[in-house]
Order: C-alpha cells, then sequence, then structure tokens
C-alpha cells in the first residue's frame, strides 16, 4: 500500500478553531491517515468563526470563501446543509456561489492528488464535476441526513445519478447500506465503514471527580444530552418529557450541552413550563471537556429525529452510561432496545417520560445497560487509527484498478 498516498478531501463541515464541534469525524479520519503517511488535504466552506490557521494534525487545511459579505455566509455548519435551509430556503440563493467557488477550489486542489474524498452529497457533486475534468478516482461518504436529497423529488433524480458516478460509496451502517441498494446504487460500490471511537478519551471514570470540575451539585441525578440545539436534534422533548416527571424526582437535572439556533426556543420553554432550577444550558463545550460531562451524568438521552450512526452514542456507551435514544437510522443497530439502552419513537415526549421514569426507578436496569454498552462498544467498534485503515486499503484498490 502506497504510504505517500496523496488524500484530497472534501467536505462541508470541518473543525473551524481548536475544540470545535464541526465535521470532528472528518477530521479523526485526516489525523489518522496523516499519520500513516499518507499526504491530506482538506477543502472546507469558510466561517466568520474559521481561525486563520492552514495546518491541522498534519493535515493543510484550506476554507474556501463563497459569498460576500463574508458575515452573511451561512449555508454550511450549525446543524448542517440540510437543516440551514429548511430554517431559511432564502439561504438557497447562496447554493449557486457555493457550489462554484467549491468546485473551482476543488479543481486546483484534485492537481494535487491521486484521488478524492467527499463527505456528504453536496461535496459529492462537487468531487464527480472535477472527476469529469481530471479523471481523478471518487469516494463519497454519506450520513443520515443524504437521504433527503433522494427523497426530495427535485434532488432525487441527481442524487441516483451522483453515486452511481462515484467510485466507492462508504456509509456508516447496514441500514443506510440498504436503503441505498434499494435506490438502485451498484451494491459492490458500497462499503460499510463504521466511525471509530478513542477510548482512551471515553472511558469509565469517577463521577464526582467529574462533577467537582465542572462545578456541578453532587446531590442531583443529573440527565444529559451532548449536541448541537437544532431541530434535528429536537431537544424540545426532552424538556417536555422533564416537565412530565419532575413532581416525583425533585431532584432532577437535565444538562444540556451544545450550542444552537434553537437555544432561545429552548429556554423559552424551560421558562414557560417552570424548570428554570432543573434545566442546564451549557453553550458551546471544546471536544476535549465532553468526557468530563459524559462522565458526570447519570443517563443519557438522545431525541434526534434523523441520525446516521452517531458518534456521541458510542461515547456515551464507552463512558459506561445507561442510554434512551430514538430508533432512528442507524441508532437501533447501535443499540437493542432492553439490553444496550432503551429506544423510543421520535417526537414523543410521552414516551421519552415513560421510559425515564423506568429507568430512574431501577438501579439494576441501569447497571445492566451500562454494563451491557460498554461491553458491546468495546466488542464491536475499534480506534480510529483501525477504521482509517480500513479506508486507506479502499483507497488503494481503487487506484490498484
Amino acid at each position: 500500500m502506497n504510504s505517500n498516498l496523496k488524500v484530497g478531501i472534501l467536505t462541508t463541515s470541518f473543525p473551524r478553531f481548536e475544540g470545535d464541534f464541526a465535521g470532528t469525524f472528518v477530521d479523526q479520519y485526516a489525523r489518522e491517515l496523516a499519520r500513516s503517511g499518507c499526504q491530506v488535504k482538506v477543502l472546507a466552506p469558510h466561517d466568520t468563526a474559521v481561525n486563520p490557521s492552514r495546518s491541522r494534525h498534519g493535515c493543510e487545511v484550506n476554507y474556501f470563501k463563497y459569498f460576500f459579505p463574508q458575515s452573511l455566509q451561512s449555508l454550511a455548519y450549525g446543524a448542517g446543509m440540510v437543516s440551514r435551509l429548511k430554517q431559511n430556503w432564502l439561504r438557497a440563493l447562496q447554493m449557486p456561489f457555493f457550489l462554484v467557488s467549491f468546485f473551482l477550489s476543488a479543481l486546483r486542489l484534485a492537481g494535487k492528488s491521486d484521488l478524492l474524498h467527499a463527505y456528504w452529497t453536496p461535496s459529492g457533486l462537487v468531487a464527480l464535476m472535477v472527476k469529469g475534468i481530471r479523471n481523478v478516482p471518487v469516494v463519497v461518504t454519506l450520513w443520515g441526513s443524504d437521504i433527503y436529497f433522494a427523497r426530495t423529488p427535485l434532488f432525487a433524480g441527481i442524487f441516483k445519478w451522483l453515486m452511481r458516478k462515484a467510485d466507492a460509496i462508504v456509509c456508516e451502517s447496514d441500514s443506510f447500506r440498504n436503503q441505498l441498494i434499494q435506490l438502485g446504487i451498484p451494491t459492490k460500490k458500497i462499503s460499510v465503514i463504521a466511525n471509530g471511537i478513542d477510548f482512551e478519551a471515553f472511558k469509565p471514570s469517577d463521577k464526582t471527580t467529574a462533577r467537582r470540575r465542572l462545578n456541578l451539585p453532587q446531590d442531583k441525578t443529573i440527565i444529559i444530552n451532548v449536541g448541537g440545539l437544532s431541530p434535528v436534534k429536537d431537544q424540545k422533548i426532552l424538556i417536555e418529557a422533564a416537565s412530565q416527571i419532575i413532581a416525583n424526582k425533585p431532584d432532577l437535572l437535565l444538562v444540556l450541552v451544545g450550542e444552537g439556533e434553537t437555544r432561545k426556543e429552548l429556554e423559552a420553554l424551560v421558562q414557560s413550563k417552570g424548570l428554570q432550577e432543573q434545566v442546564h444550558f451549557t453553550g458551546f463545550q471544546k471536544v476535549t471537556k465532553i468526557p468530563d460531562w459524559l462522565n458526570s451524568a447519570d443517563i443519557f438521552v438522545l431525541t434526534s429525529v434523523s441520525e446516521g450512526n452517531p458518534n456521541i452514542i458510542l461515547e456515551a456507551m464507552s463512558s459506561g452510561l445507561p442510554i434512551i435514544a430514538t430508533a432512528v437510522g442507524g441508532i437501533p443497530e447501535m443499540i437493542r432496545d432492553g439490553e444496550e439502552g432503551l429506544l423510543i419513537p421520535p417526537r414523543s415526549p410521552e414516551a421519552l417520560a415513560e421510559k425515564l421514569n423506568t429507568l430512574l426507578g431501577d438501579p439494576e436496569l441501569q447497571k445492566k445497560l451500562s454494563q451491557n454498552a460498554l461491553k458491546t462498544v468495546q466488542s464491536n467498534y475499534a480506534s480510529w487509527e483501525k477504521q482509517a485503515s480500513q479506508l486507506k486499503a479502499l483507497y488503494a484498490g481503487l487506484l490498484n484498478r
């Protein structure tokens, strides 16, 4: 395998500064590929929060600008492009400028790369346009949100055409792979490579110590949610569920770790429910602080309406937390209901309240779920280094054809 492989990564989300959540999985793959000897160059959208540094973990990073004034650039980051467009369809007016700028920057990158690896559908579109000129192999990684393109009449035909033109497609779960096959994507093009996990960072540790570091009360039962505050993460039902059980659990503290566009709406909901003393918004937290936040908690809850295989689930499992999560995307492949966690339907505060009451009232069930989750994640998942080696093997196979 060529250790000097030149890999050009195209992505619509990538860390803009140290500790940023944006595209952390892309960052992890880029880092491990660079450590293995690959020459990695990353191309991502510009944003007002971008640190001017052009180097990260041994990778060259370039952020392309696509709209002026730059303060109005708003297609990327946040909860992702699909969520951004749903929130304000006027942002679609920036799309032509975005794609042209992305394409021209990617065209330059392709001239210095053995292959292009595109993350998400918009990046895949750009990479395949470049392929038509540079004839460079293209790998496309898809996540749960990409299926929206296939289900939208305006984009469905383009999505299917694009995926058939890609040299290889990577997805995180068998369920998503099956959806792609049903769309007519050739099976031989699809590889399932789950995200990795940093077992050194995410592991069970002393709860008292974690709470002391974060200035959290020692006498509370803490339910935690980690992720961007956005419609797709739907933290609203977590607050509504908490309001239903708080009378019987006066020591309950709900901690929402993250920042996002729905924060004001969520704060207003907390105010209307009279839960100001029971709900704590942490705001933005650096990635390096997430292990402490997880280890400070008693229960982890994920309320998303759409997901792929969320890494935060793996991290909560690896931290030994009992988990309640919505049965969407690849989550049922990660968690068996009643074994590694409890599953609920999306958008159902009543179902969440019922499961929370069950779990809070049953310490033995909490212990069973946390032990099973830890055992499963350690048995079925691998480090970022091992997962990146699978990507590198895929690259070698394409280049040897």
